[in-house]
């Protein structure tokens, strides 16, 4: 019996701006924003169900817990810009 093979090379980590699409990356400023599901509906002109889709496919794939961790998320991982300073 042959062992099965392993790579000789570890995956590299993925880019910030790779680990949500641009669509995502939108909805997450505006869920950093402070905005509502249907304010941010609005704003993008798509429906509510629309971004509560794109806001559950955000949790998935930062793996985080809410909103808020997500935006910490965004804000450690650099998917979201930094705060400017008033």
């Amino acid at each position: 019996m042959v062992p099965a093979a392993t790579p000789d090379y570890e995956c590299a980590p993925a880019a910030p701006e790779d680990l949500l699409t641009s669509t995502e990356q939108r909805h997450l400023a505006l869920v950093a924003d402070g905005l509502t599901a249907r304010e941010a509906a609005k704003q993008v002109y798509v429906t509510e169900a629309t971004v509560r889709t794109h806001r559950r496919n955000i949790l998935m794939k930062l793996e985080a817990n809410n909103f808020p961790h997500a935006v910490a998320i965004g804000f450690m991982t650099g998917i979201l810009p930094p705060l400017e300073q008033p």
